[in-house]
């Protein structure tokens, strides 16, 4: 069941033509670049279906991390989260459209997955938006938080 929620995630966010710009290309005006036939190359690479900390000293680059926390209750799964951890290098947060990176992100994210009842039997819901720390001042990080109560 995990395995089928992070691959729905997974494929909404790589096919997502203006998020996987934004991940992909370190350009200001990364709307404006073509997309790599192959969009499987940006998973593992800047899109991690599970937590990692990329190594923020040699990398110059945007990530989405993901983390699938789920409670069980008996038989039931009864409250559970999905984490979007967007991590961006300074240097990529300006761009081209009047909107940092992080938000433009944070926003896609809002558009694919609130409200969202493809992902277990619940919709799923914006729960939080939390800045955090990377441990390298030369990233910006939120945690964005969806919330999918009651499924089995």
């Amino acid at each position: 069941m995990l395995d089928n929620i992070m691959n729905t995630i997974i494929n909404r966010l790589i096919n997502d033509d203006d998020l996987f710009k934004a991940v992909y290309f370190e350009q200001p005006d990364f709307l404006n670049q073509t997309i790599p036939s192959n969009r499987s190359i940006i998973v593992e690479d800047r899109i991690f279906p599970y937590i990692y900390v990329p190594d923020l000293v040699k990398e110059v680059k945007t990530f989405i991390t993901i983390e699938v926390d789920v409670e069980y209750t008996s038989k039931t799964i009864s409250d559970n989260k999905i984490h979007f951890y967007v991590l961006t290098h300074f240097s990529n947060e300006t761009t081209a459209y009047e909107i940092k990176r992080t938000r433009f992100i944070m926003d896609r994210l809002k558009d694919l997955f609130h409200l969202a009842d493809d992902i277990g039997i619940s919709k799923t819901m914006l729960a939080d938006e939390n800045k955090f720390t990377t441990g390298s001042l030369s990233y910006i990080g939120f945690d964005v938080q969806y919330s999918m109560k009651e499924f089995i």
